[in-house]
């Protein structure tokens, strides 16, 4: 009886995933996909167990609903331009957490890992003193500190041009423009507030669709990242990525949890990188511990498409 009970739970909470256009609640359920699955497939196996065989097949006929929407992030895709390092672009995005104190950690990833661009979010003063000495090789850079859990920054060592602070909301974003390998790319790192209530969550996503409106400001080539405080399960970010012709990175690379750190029982991703149908994601990886409860994302990514027109000389 009580596995029938666990059944119908884990069932209609991924299937209330699919409501979240509708409302709050209905949002909060669809971040969870792969525990529903494990709850599922744990149901039908302890059916299995005590020969419960019809129990069981609905069981495995639920677990289809989540593993729908994961298996997806694991199929292969096809990457033509695989190149190399003069032709590729690294961004690393961390939510450094703004009252996280493990300098040493962070400075040391971002050695290790060195990227081209770095995007910071929570990101204050404190922390731009302590990354100081990592950061100084970084010379294109804008950012805006706060208080809040809302200060931002990106650093890069390529040249960037219009580096400008954005509002899509009270929180600041932030664009660039840089060429890769010949072709123009604009890089946008945003942060919107999680919607941790109805009202924040009508917040967020007035932050999507105003992000989303702007899409005509960038360049055809396009990297979205940040922590968007939601799955891509949410209709918003759906609804997000298809305004803006854009696509998850994790696709081919599966769900690269990246939050929260703390806890593997409510492990989900929402810190994302979104790309543009000619960038071609080469790498993408979570990076290691840095005392957030985010994880850090690192990705290299080629462009293709048009090159920059530059004008001849006469």
């Amino acid at each position: 009886m009580r596995s029938k009970l666990y059944l119908t739970l884990f069932a209609a909470l991924a299937l209330a995933g699919y409501l979240s256009r509708f409302g709050f609640w209905f949002d909060l359920t669809t971040h969870f996909q792969p525990q529903y699955l494990i709850g599922l497939l744990a149901c039908a196996g302890f059916c299995a167990w005590q020969r419960r065989w019809r129990t069981m097949a609905v069981a495995v006929i639920c677990a289809a609903i989540p593993l729908s929407r994961i298996l997806p992030l694991y199929m292969p895709l096809t990457r033509t331009a695989h190149a190399g390092p003069a032709s590729t672009l690294s961004l690393l995005l961390v939510n450094i957490k703004a009252e996280n104190r493990q300098f040493e950690k962070l400075r040391a990833y971002i050695r290790e890992s060195d990227p081209d661009i770095i995007a910071l979010e929570e990101f204050n003063e404190l922390w731009h003193n302590e990354l100081s000495p990592v950061l100084k090789d970084y010379p294109y850079t804008i950012h805006e500190f706060r208080a809040d859990n809302f200060g931002i920054g990106l650093y890069s060592r390529l040249p960037v041009e219009n580096l400008k602070i954005k509002r899509f909301s009270d929180v600041p974003s932030i664009s660039g423009d840089l060429t890769v390998n010949g072709r123009p790319l604009t890089v946008l790192v945003t942060h919107p507030i999680p919607p941790v209530r109805p009202s924040a969550f009508r917040y967020r996503n007035r932050h999507f669709a105003n992000m989303a409106a702007a899409r005509g400001e960038y360049h055809d080539n396009l990297v979205l990242i940040g922590d968007l405080n939601s799955s891509s399960w949410s209709y918003f970010f759906q609804k997000l990525a298809a305004d803006m012709g854009l696509r998850d990175s994790r696709e081919g690379f599966g769900l690269q949890f990246s939050w929260p750190t703390m806890t593997a029982l409510l492990l989900t991703t929402i810190d994302h990188a979104l790309v543009s149908d000619n960038i071609v994601v080469n790498e993408r990886r979570i990076g290691k511990d840095i005392g957030s409860d985010h994880f850090p994302v690192y990705l290299e990514i080629g462009v293709s498409g048009p090159r920059a027109v530059t004008p001849s000389a006469n």
